[in-house]
């Protein structure tokens, strides 16, 4: 589902982009379109993530990584990518 979300929104900026000066109407209707299938995928990625979230023994969720976190992360990323 996800996927699908992400291949929605992609083809709705291609038409926004193609209508934006002639038709602006619809493409804030495409806009709006990818609005709405990115927060569709943000939901189903929280669900999925929660499904797959490790737990502590007690059956608490682990807190998520903070702003600590950020240094080991980008560390983590090719240079290319931290140059971006």
């Amino acid at each position: 589902m996800v996927a699908h979300n992400v291949s929605v929104m992609v083809v709705e900026a291609t038409a926004a982009e193609d209508r934006f000066d002639a038709r602006p109407e619809q493409a804030r209707e495409a806009l709006r379109a990818i609005s709405a299938s990115g927060r569709q995928a943000l939901s189903e990625l929280r669900q999925m993530l929660a499904l797959v979230r490790p737990e502590d023994d007690d059956g608490a969720h682990v807190p998520r990584a903070g702003v600590g976190g950020l240094d080991p992360l980008a560390g983590s990323l090719p240079d290319v990518a931290r140059r971006c």
